[in-house]
């Protein structure tokens, strides 16, 4: 049998590192996925999903660098399901148990350097006009 999935979406939050109580590393990030399709009128539907995902390990590690919220994430792992109360009722959640990943972006530039990480001046310069005493002839 197979317990496998693999989901592209956006980070909702900033993924969070933790520890148990025994010390294992763990990062918490939600996921937002979005389907879009024709509803039976012809007109264009947008459905997003959001899903709870758990990385462990040198695995929580890397995904409290690159989980950002916003950021275009690629993951593969398996649907886990864990039990809760919450005011005297019994709930169960579905939670993604984090096997690979992947940002599919690059970090972004800062605005204050440039593409070859020069700094990128305070205000650009216009440039000066010549005039005629400049001109060599």
């Amino acid at each position: 049998m197979i317990n496998r999935l693999t989901l592209i979406g956006n980070c909702g939050g900033d993924a969070e590192l933790k520890q148990t109580s025994a010390g294992k590393s763990y990062a918490r990030f939600s996921l937002a996925t979005t389907e879009n399709y024709k509803d039976a009128s012809g007109n264009w539907q947008k459905v997003t999903e959001w899903h709870s995902c758990t990385a462990w390990g040198d695995l929580a590690a890397r995904a409290s660098e690159v989980a950002k919220k916003g950021v275009l994430i690629y993951l593969e792992g398996k649907i886990t399901y864990r039990e809760y109360e919450k005011d005297g009722q019994k709930h169960r959640a579905a939670d993604v148990q984090v096997q690979t990943l992947r940002a599919l972006e690059k970090k972004p530039i800062p605005e204050t350097y440039n593409h070859s990480g020069a700094p990128i001046p305070d205000k650009p310069t216009a440039p000066q006009p010549i005039g005629t005493d400049d001109l060599p002839f």
